[in-house]
């Protein structure tokens, strides 16, 4: 779950290209080597880059440290090791203090503030920005880990040119979560967002300057800005046909953290279609228990496996058994690994239960339609070993249910049992399986 990524569906027509012919900069680039670059992908990449339409790119989320964030900037934390010197003070016997942050400046006219900062559901990453005269504190205080979003500094590095290094870096962009009680300054030029909150309200300390806390307030609305050392881009501007995104935080804040975070688990989405009772989930839904399990036999075990055919977005990184690949495209590790349990896992366990005289449900995407040699296979077991196809929404790399309006979840809902309705001569799913098991408090109405 930690290293999902999420992706639209749309396919690529081999003459479409990235441009970038509206940023900041007013950079024109015409080749794809040149396209590629600026958005930090190497030319081998370009299969599964050129585009046409949006597409949505999710950054890595990792637990900060201070080994992953060296390039961005220094990790606060209680780790004695981290006072790498030491000043004495004869008042204070029993304190280790150490000596000021060598790298940290804040000008000549520091400001120290205090922030809250709410759930939000929208998880676009829309702004960056980045300071070149001063170095910027987060502190995270209270119970709750925030995520930041940071991106390597571009504005020193020899291997770009000087509009280019006006831009982030799409492939050195990712989301640190750094847990309570812990805080990062960050480098001069880093580029990066405000805080975002992982699920719970959390509170951070923000070490700034007057001049750039000005230069925000200023703004009558927002809009890209280069003054008083706040150079902010807006991501849609500098990425084009490209939605810059973070996945769900938290299930990932859980992993890493600990957190519970079940209070906002059915928090209520930003549009007004949806209802923000949690405890609609299930309203009107009648559970029926089957009678006599086994019938009078009690020695018995009943087995009612669940098949997930899922399809994943070829173009963007997913589920992974090796994490730390999911950096380039073309990615082909951890692609091939989820490709197998289509091409050869389901010819290789369906075998299994046939041996064992097990029938199954698989729960399919219904992106897969299009799966020639894939759907052939499923009719056959539909067929010939009577298993059941229920339904596994549109594809496991577009937008969670959870986040849908009601509209749009109903739409989704009704796409995937007709297109597999179809594939299976009009036999429409009765089982469904929300994919990434995201429900909204209207999944039960809908379905």
């Amino acid at each position: 779950m930690n290293s999902l990524q999420l992706n639209s569906k749309s396919k690529l027509p081999p003459s479409q290209t990235i441009k970038a012919d509206s940023t900041p900069a007013q950079l024109h680039t015409e080749s794809n080597a040149d396209i590629l670059k600026l958005h930090g992908m190497s030319d081998s990449a370009s299969n599964s880059c050129v585009l046409n339409n949006n597409m949505d790119h999710y950054v890595e989320i990792i637990l900060a440290t201070k080994e992953n964030t060296r390039d961005v900037g220094w990790m606060i934390s209680d780790d004695c090791n981290a006072i790498e010197e030491q000043i004495s003070i004869p008042f204070y016997e029993t304190v280790t203090e150490g000596s000021n942050f060598k790298y940290a400046d804040w000008k000549d006219q520091p400001v120290v503030r205090q922030a809250k900062i709410k759930w939000r559901p929208d998880n676009t990453i829309s702004w960056m920005e980045r300071h070149l005269e001063m170095t910027q504190g987060f502190i995270v205080v209270g119970k709750a880990p925030c995520l930041l979003i940071l991106g390597e500094p571009t504005h020193d590095r020899e291997d770009l040119n000087e509009d280019e290094r006006r831009l982030p870096d799409i492939s050195k962009i990712r989301g640190y979560i750094v847990p309570a009680g812990y805080g990062i300054i960050i480098k001069k030029g880093t580029w990066h967002d405000f805080p975002v909150s992982v699920g719970p309200e959390a509170t951070v300390f923000v070490i700034n300057t007057k001049e750039v806390v000005e230069a925000l307030a200023s703004m009558k609305e927002p809009s890209p800005m280069d003054f008083g050392d706040c150079y902010k881009v807006r991501t849609a501007d500098v990425f084009k046909h490209i939605r810059l995104k973070f996945p769900d935080l938290r299930p990932i804040a859980n992993s890493f953290c600990s957190l519970n975070t079940s209070d906002v688990t059915t928090m209520p989405r930003a549009d007004s279609e949806v209802s923000a009772v949690p405890s609609l989930y299930g309203k009107g839904m009648k559970r029926v228990e089957v009678e006599k399990w086994g019938g009078s036999r009690a020695d018995c075990v009943w087995v009612v496996p669940i098949i997930n055919v899922e399809h994943f977005d070829s173009r963007v990184f997913g589920p992974s058994v090796q994490p730390h690949l999911n950096k380039y495209h073309p990615e082909i590790a951890n692609r091939g690994w989820r490709d197998y349990g289509n091409k050869r896992g389901l010819d290789r366990i369906s075998k299994m239960f046939k041996n064992h005289g097990i029938r199954c449900t698989a729960v399919v995407s219904s992106d897969l339609v299009y799966d020639n040699e894939l759907m052939s296979k499923l009719r056959d077991l539909k067929t010939d070993e009577e298993w059941e196809i229920g339904a596994h929404g549109l594809n496991n790399s577009s937008k969670r249910h959870g986040f849908q309006t009601y509209s749009e979840e109903t739409q989704a809902v009704e796409d995937c049992i007709q297109l597999l309705g179809g594939a299976f001569d009009n036999d429409k799913p009765k089982t469904w399986l929300s994919p990434g098991f995201s429900v909204s408090t209207s999944t039960s109405d809908i379905l």
